[in-house]
């Protein structure tokens, strides 16, 4: 914190007094889990990130809602970490 607020002295005033980070997704391979989950039709996730944080996300959301071409080594067309299978479709609009 001290780097902080150096950077922002405002911080000194705001109260914090600890903080933390959350618990990090590593994937064995170390590829991003993106697409539908086979189990729940409808639902989609985007995890696995490896440390990276949510970073990506927008980026990678983005390029799947307007089809773009994604880098197939960086995504779970057809096969995962955790051993489901997850098809590479962009959703569908309700």
């Amino acid at each position: 914190m001290p780097g902080m607020i150096e950077r922002f002295p405002q911080l000194e005033t705001v109260g914090i007094k600890r903080w933390f980070t959350a618990l990090e997704s590593f994937t064995e391979d170390t590829h991003f889990i993106m697409g539908e989950v086979p189990e729940v039709r409808g639902l989609y996730t985007a995890t696995g990130f490896n440390g990276m944080g949510i970073a990506p996300v927008a980026g990678l959301a983005w390029r799947w809602r307007t089809g773009l071409p994604r880098d197939r080594h960086r995504t779970i067309c057809g096969r995962s970490t955790y051993g489901a299978s997850v098809r590479c479709t962009a959703p569908t609009e309700a």
